[in-house]
C-alpha cells in the first residue's frame, strides 16, 4: 500500500488573472497542456486509501474539465482547491470541498464589493474550513490591517504569503510579522535562517507530492522530478529522504512531514 497521502496537483498552469507578482508567471517558461478529466480521474482513483487532493493552478477554474473531475473523484478523497475566485460556480460545486482557499488579488478585481458579497455567501452555503490568501505584495502591503479584519467578520481566515523571490526590508519584516502565520517565513528573515540551518529528514515524494499539469511528479518544488502520476503504480519514495535546501515552496511547506536527522519530529504535515 501508498504512504502517500496528500497530493498536490497543478491542473493547468493557465490563468485569467496576470498579476504582477505571479510566481508562475516568473517562474514556468513553459506552459504544458494538461490532461483529459478522464486520465485524471483513473489516475486519482488508482489509490483505495483517502487523500488529500488540493487542486491549485494558475486557476483551476479555467480547467475546461473541473466539473467532471470534481464530480467523479471517489468519494473517500478529500479535495482541496485554490481559486482566485473570478469565476462563477454553484455552491453546490464547492460543497464537495473539504478546504477551499479564494485568493484575493487587488490589481486585478475590478468590483471588490461584490466579491466580499460573493465570499460571504460561500461562506455561509459551506461547512468547510475558508482561508484567503493574499500576497505582500508592495504596493498593497499597507491595506493589511484593513483586510484582515474584512475577512475575519465575515468568518474567513486571513492568510498572507510572502512575495517571492522579494527579500523584504527591515521595516517590511517588522510590518508584516505580527500578521503571517508559523507556516511562512520571509526570505533573508532570521527565522528562515533558524528554520533551515541544518539538514533534516523530509517526506516530500513518500507521503506528498505534486503533480504538474502534464502528469510529471516532483516531490517538492526545489526537487527533480520522480516520473509521471500517470504510471501505474506512479512513482513515490518508500522512505524518507534528508534534505539540504535552505528553503521550501509554501506549498510544500504545508504538507510534507519534516523530522530532524535524530528522527524528531519538527513539523507534522496534512
Amino acid at each position: 500500500m501508498s504512504k502517500l497521502s496528500c497530493l498536490l496537483i497543478w491542473i493547468t498552469y493557465h490563468c485569467n488573472y496576470n498579476c504582477p507578482y505571479c510566481v508562475i508567471k516568473h517562474n514556468v517558461k513553459e506552459m504544458p497542456e494538461t490532461k483529459p478529466p478522464e486520465a485524471w480521474i483513473k489516475a486519482i482513483n488508482q489509490f483505495e486509501q483517502p487523500l488529500m487532493i488540493d487542486f491549485t493552478g494558475g486557476e483551476p477554474l479555467v480547467y475546461s474539465g473541473i466539473d467532471k473531475l470534481v464530480s467523479e473523484i471517489a468519494p473517500q478523497h478529500k479535495l482541496a482547491i485554490t481559486t482566485n475566485f473570478s469565476i462563477a460556480k454553484s455552491i453546490e460545486f464547492f460543497q464537495r470541498f473539504s478546504s477551499i482557499t479564494i485568493s484575493f488579488h487587488p490589481t486585478m478585481i475590478k468590483d471588490e464589493e461584490e466579491y466580499f458579497k460573493r465570499a460571504k455567501e460561500l461562506r455561509k452555503g459551506v461547512g468547510c474550513s475558508i482561508t484567503t490568501n493574499f500576497v505582500a505584495y508592495r504596493p498593497q502591503m499597507g491595506r493589511i490591517p484593513e483586510l484582515k479584519m474584512k475577512f475575519e467578520d465575515i468568518g474567513i481566515h486571513f492568510h498572507i504569503d510572502p512575495q517571492s523571490p522579494i527579500v523584504y526590508r527591515e521595516e517590511e519584516q517588522n510590518f508584516l510579522r505580527p500578521f503571517m502565520g508559523r507556516d511562512r517565513v520571509m526570505i533573508g528573515s532570521t527565522e528562515e535562517k533558524k528554520r533551515f540551518a541544518e539538514n533534516r529528514l523530509c517526506s516530500a515524494g513518500m507521503s506528498y507530492a505534486q503533480v504538474k499539469p502534464d502528469g510529471t511528479m516532483i516531490p517538492c518544488f526545489p526537487l527533480p522530478p520522480l516520473g509521471s502520476f500517470f504510471d501505474e503504480p506512479p512513482p513515490l519514495r518508500n522512505d524518507l529522504v534528508e534534505c539540504s535546501t535552505k528553503g521550501c515552496g509554501g506549498c510544500d511547506w504545508d504538507a510534507c512531514w519534516i523530522y530532524d536527522l535524530r528522527g524528531n519530529l519538527v513539523k507534522r504535515g496534512k
